[in-house]
């Protein structure tokens, strides 16, 4: 008896053994510094977590070197986290994720009401980004500093970790490489994306990722149209399958829905030619005449459209007289080519209405998703953007470069 009893005394031990070592192998530390902007710690700072596998929520108060704990947090789930204090705009982060046996590091810089800081990450040598980026900055608040990128290399992640060292409120991320770097490589810093033109395609889903697609407002252009031509039946449009398949999807559906077909032609990179037509626009144009179709409706992407393919269009749609929708008033031409949607400066505007309710504490990205606005921006920014051609809006004619970042992505 006194042997079976010694017996499962061992065993019991074991197990209780085993059991915490399993727990201790699925919690992980959270821990970091809250401090304000000159990087001075906050002491009795509130520092909030939860998360899916997280009852409610946790809490900790900083100690006088501006540091928190969380010595047993269930790993492998993203985190929601909030600092707070006194006489400063707190921050939240989302997007963190919790490791299992590993400690993660996350650290707030907490600044005075109305103080924000926002790096806003504009892709290189695409004319109308620039555009959007000053819509956006007379928009949002505090200071804005920009990084330009023109890849996702090693150099670019270097230079962009720099700046994310001074905990920037919110990132803006102008153009699709800008976003697809910040998709990567930032998890905490709220990012709010604009000049995309096609972010689902781009697989641009974080928790700390929201924003403004380039192309968008397919009802309200569709709408214009039936207005304007009743008898149109059948709208063309080129894109590339491989970066813009679900918006073009998304558009078709809408002009179904409206009693119109959407057809495409297609470009490839593989099938693009050489000479006279270095990204394959003529010839998707020769598909769409065979097609017969009534209209076009651009959808724009610096990967496969500059200013040498636009004027192609144009002379299609002139030839042809048919009527070609554009996004923005300094594409527009004599003619029948019209823009019916916000325009470059307004998407701009737009997103950097999106930061402004971020870093007021009046949304997060979750709650914003991808969004398009549903009228255009008040100011009148078409008049100011008249005054411009599209040659000044639209790259430059060699493309080819830009065409070997996207397929790197």
């Amino acid at each position: 008896m006194y042997a079976l009893l010694h017996r499962a005394l061992i065993f019991a031990v074991v197990l209780v053994g085993a059991t915490l070592s399993t727990l201790s192998q699925e919690v992980g530390l959270v821990s970091g510094r809250v401090t304000d902007e000159r990087g001075v710690p906050l002491k009795g700072a509130l520092v909030t977590l939860s998360g899916p596998r997280i009852q409610g929520s946790q809490e900790a108060t900083t100690d006088r070197d501006g540091r928190y704990w969380f010595p047993a947090v269930p790993g492998n789930q993203p985190l929601t986290m909030k600092a707070a204090t006194p006489g400063r705009t707190s921050l939240l982060y989302v997007g963190y994720e919790s490791r299992r046996s590993t400690a993660v590091g996350v650290d707030f810089t907490l600044r005075p009401p109305g103080e924000h800081e926002i790096l806003a990450l504009i892709e290189a040598d695409v004319p109308y980004h620039q555009i959007a980026l000053e819509g956006a900055v007379s928009t949002m608040p505090g200071h804005v500093s920009t990084l330009m990128v023109k890849d996702t290399g090693p150099e670019t992640v270097r230079l962009l970790t720099a700046r994310l060292d001074l905990k920037p409120s919110v990132v803006l991320a102008i153009g699709d490489v800008a976003a697809r770097l910040a998709r990567r490589h930032i998890q905490d810093v709220p990012v709010v994306y604009s000049m995309v033109p096609a972010p689902m395609d781009a697989d641009l889903i974080a928790a700390n990722l929201c924003g403004v697609p380039l192309n968008g407002g397919f009802d309200r252009q569709i709408e214009h149209l039936r207005h304007l031509m009743p008898e149109a039946r059948r709208i063309g449009t080129i894109y590339d399958p491989h970066r813009m398949g679900r918006t073009f999807r998304e558009a078709k559906q809408i002009a179904g829905a409206a009693g119109m077909d959407l057809v495409a032609a297609h470009l490839h990179r593989s099938h693009r030619a050489h000479g006279e037509d270095p990204m394959g626009i003529r010839a998707a144009l020769d598909e769409l005449a065979a097609r017969q179709v009534d209209a076009i409706v651009l959808m724009l992407d610096p990967r496969t459209m500059d200013g040498d393919g636009f004027e192609q269009v144009t002379r299609f749609a002139q030839r042809h007289d048919i009527v070609l929708a554009v996004p923005d008033a300094s594409m527009v031409m004599p003619g029948r080519i019209f823009s019916f949607v916000p325009g470059f400066w307004d998407l701009g505007a737009y997103a950097g209405t999106i930061v402004r309710r971020i870093v007021e504490g009046k949304a997060n990205p979750s709650q914003v998703g991808m969004s398009y606005p549903d009228r255009e921006t008040p100011g009148g920014t078409t008049t100011r953007l008249q005054a411009r051609s599209f040659r000044e809006v639209l790259p430059a004619g060699d493309t080819a470069g830009r065409v070997r970042i996207a397929r790197e992505e």
